[in-house]
């Protein structure tokens, strides 16, 4: 294998080995029902203890059913991601003109973003799992939208000005996929509350899933300034983590990584992350040190080459005197 082969081919590991591609194991099906399918469970190794946390609480269990990496979008290679991003057109409002934000706001204090500002550009992007944030019961495993869509409706005619209403319409939207409509209902509650740690970081979460990383980690920051005193902060410092990983800086990913097992030692995807982490830099320490070595070979050949050329002419002119 020449010098170029080799380079092409440590060039494409590393590349093979610093993407990842997520998919969720809620599926949203034409009847408006989000299920759960056949998961990849994240289990625990049977030394490890479960150290008290509430398994049931909704974020908690939203994080661990799914991959570890949702920052990359549908591809040609993902089918499971394509059935999902076809499963909802990103104009689809149907009978649902109550939860549709229609009175938008004309600004809030973060319409700067550019994500933010790009709304009705993006494309959809639907997330099944979060669904979960909707279950009645702790057991269920099947979230009915139609229901949620009722309930929403009633809860937004009741309390027309309430961010917490305008937060969950955005995260019903996100279900949906219709990334437009979540943002809209995310500024209408961030213009109610502008500070209010979990609409930002729920915005944080769609701009993070459509790729703008720097106002995903503006907006997270943020929501980690502003939250509420009873609040450990775990759940911004995880997304902080996932979003630095998806940027490719992975030592500040490892710190908010390990700062979520700091807050919340039961929580295992963070273990995952951070052990993914470790096996990511592992690998790009190698590739490095082997292209590094090829160089110096390399220069140390061409100094032995000048000096074995030079010699030669020497030689040459001494036989010509």
């Amino acid at each position: 294998m020449d010098l170029f082969s080799l380079w092409v081919y440590s060039t494409c590991l590393l590349l093979l080995c610093a993407l990842t591609c997520g998919v969720t194991h809620w599926k949203l099906d034409k009847d408006g029902i989000v299920a759960m399918s056949e998961p990849r469970v994240l289990t625990r190794d049977a030394d490890e203890t479960d150290s008290g946390i509430d398994r049931h609480d909704s974020i908690f269990s939203l994080l661990e059913r799914r991959y570890m990496s949702p920052s990359q979008g549908c591809s040609a290679s993902n089918s499971m991601c394509q059935q999902q991003c076809t499963c909802r057109k990103l104009t689809e409002v149907a009978d649902t003109k109550d939860l549709a934000c229609r009175e938008h706001v004309n600004e809030t204090a973060y319409d700067f973003l550019e994500g933010v500002a790009m709304r009705r550009r993006h494309k959809a992007y639907p997330e099944p799992e979060v669904a979960m944030i909707f279950k009645k019961e702790p057991t269920d495993n099947s979230i009915d939208l139609t229901e949620v869509e009722v309930s929403l409706q009633k809860a937004i005619k009741q309390s027309p000005n309430s961010t917490g209403v305008y937060n969950q319409i955005g995260n019903y939207w996100r279900i949906k996929g219709n990334t437009l409509l979540a943002i809209e209902c995310f500024r209408k509650a961030l213009h109610i509350s502008p500070n209010n740690a979990d609409v930002l970081l729920n915005l944080a979460r769609v701009l993070f899933n459509l790729r703008y990383l720097q106002d995903a980690i503006f907006l997270t920051k943020h929501s980690l300034e502003v939250k509420p005193t009873g609040q450990t902060g775990w759940l911004q410092h995880f997304t902080l983590g996932e979003v630095y990983k998806s940027s490719g800086d992975y030592d500040k990913a490892t710190e908010h990584f390990r700062k979520v097992l700091e807050l919340n030692p039961p929580f295992h995807p963070a273990e995952v992350n951070l052990r993914e982490l470790g096996q990511m830099q592992e690998s790009s320490v190698n590739i490095y040190t082997v292209l590094i070595i090829l160089s110096l070979i390399c220069i140390v050949l061409v100094i032995i080459h000048s000096m074995v050329t030079h010699s030669y002419q020497d030689k040459g002119k001494r036989h010509s005197a």
